[in-house]
């Protein structure tokens, strides 16, 4: 009985072939790719050179891998980010002390039944935003964190627009009660109103 496993074509099987042995012949030749009845074209992306074992879009369009982001345009340390993108704690008031200053030398506010801004030039040269949202009058921990996501959003949207000035937010009862929407538009007008007060005051001292 005469056991054989031919596995490639005959132009690449060995010259000598063993009757009754059970060993198989493999050639060292890579076999050519076939293509699939469901695929256009040899396994493989159809763009990709055979045996390359790398994709066209090399690590020099990705360098990061992930993001596309190469190391020279990534932000250096220490800088402020673009006005609209993030809120970074250059641009906060942070310490009981940054409050105590604001509270000590008010030198413009703006006041309104939902909400009151208070607020001093800035040491920092640049605009900062710190909130006072009381429990007494914003109950929830869900209403004061959407106040401070809402006025967040207004603030670094219009960066720009804001003189060097350390602000305080103070909330009363109908802020919570406000829509996004209506709190975006209270909170952006109040700013402003800050802003005119601001600007008019520099001009008459000046």
């Amino acid at each position: 009985m005469e056991i054989r496993t031919r596995c490639l074509t005959e132009a690449q099987l060995p010259p000598t072939r063993c009757e009754n042995s059970h060993e198989t012949y493999f050639s060292t030749q890579r076999p050519e790719a076939q293509a699939y009845p469901r695929f256009s074209c040899p396994y493989g992306h159809s763009q990709w050179p055979q045996g390359s074992g790398t994709s066209p879009c090399s690590w020099s369009c990705c360098p990061d891998g992930l993001t596309g982001i190469s190391p020279e345009s990534a932000q250096e340390p220490g800088t402020h980010s673009a006005p609209g993108y993030g809120h970074p704690r250059s641009h906060r008031l942070l310490t009981p002390g940054d409050f105590r200053a604001v509270f000590d030398q008010v030198a413009v506010k703006s006041a309104c039944p939902e909400l009151l801004l208070l607020s001093r030039p800035s040491q920092s040269g640049s605009a900062r935003l710190g909130f006072i949202l009381a429990k007494k009058n914003i109950r929830t921990a869900v209403a004061r964190n959407r106040i401070k996501r809402c006025a967040r959003e207004v603030f670094r949207l219009h960066y720009a627009d804001w003189p060097p000035l350390d602000i305080i937010l103070m909330g009363r009862k109908e802020l919570g009660l406000l829509t996004h929407e209506q709190l975006h538009e209270l909170i952006d007008k109040q700013l402003r109103r800050l802003t005119r007060r601001w600007h008019k005051a520099a001009a008459e001292s000046a």
